[in-house]
């Protein structure tokens, strides 16, 4: 019997029985199913179990087994219009302080400005590679947008200088959120990288004696 089994809201158990009878030759069965995912199912479980649970009298099979994985991205909404402007301060776990200023086009076009420094180290983007801005519904900008988004997902490469040494193979990803003026709860999410791909600096929290703005184009 084969056994298919999925999680989520619409979850569901589908047993399937003497699919395998040696019907492709002697101990061997070739055999494809349509199985049914529904949306929000985060796991699914084929158990094939070799027993007479039909007491047909039939030998218990043997099997050699193979598979393969699926993963579906999340839809990623298609980015709206502007720009973000501004800088300021965040404070890693260790208390170092991260200072910064911006200016990035949602949609790539120069200029795209972004510098960060904390002590004894610096990144200087040199080319914005990517750039989502959308609308997050949960975000209640006060007073009113200047934007139609008000969240900046990007990354970019860049000049890392660090230890003494300059590294034009640097790269950054960042998310930076603006809440809304006079900017008390906007956020930074910034991921600098090395050019062997070694994390030399994260930072993930609101946004201290600065301010992002978001702009219309």
């Amino acid at each position: 019997m084969i056994e298919i089994t999925t999680n989520g809201p619409g979850g569901t158990t589908v047993e399937l029985n003497n699919l395998l009878g040696s019907n492709d030759g002697g101990e061997w069965d070739t055999v494809n199913i349509s199985v049914n995912i529904p949306a929000g199912t985060t796991m699914l479980t084929i158990q094939i179990l070799s027993e007479d649970r039909l007491n047909t009298g039939d030998l218990e099979a043997s099997l050699d087994w193979s598979g393969a994985g699926l993963a579906v991205r999340e839809e990623v909404p298609p980015t709206l219009d502007g720009r973000i402007t501004g800088g300021g301060s965040n404070f890693t776990v260790e208390d170092v302080r991260i200072t910064k200023g911006l200016q990035l086009q949602c949609d790539l076009r120069d200029p795209n400005n972004f510098q960060i420094n904390w002590p004894g180290n610096s990144f200087h983007l040199l080319d914005l590679t990517a750039a989502n801005c959308t609308e997050d519904p949960d975000i209640i900008q006060a007073p009113p947008a200047s934007s139609p988004s008000d969240t900046f997902n990007g990354s970019g490469t860049g000049r890392l200088k660090t230890g003494g040494t300059t590294d034009l193979n640097a790269t950054v990803d960042f998310i930076l959120v603006d809440e809304g003026e006079p900017g008390g709860n906007d956020t930074a999410r910034i991921l600098v990288r090395n050019g062997n791909g070694d994390i030399v600096l994260f930072v993930e929290n609101i946004l201290k004696k600065g301010n992002f703005q978001t702009h219309k184009d």
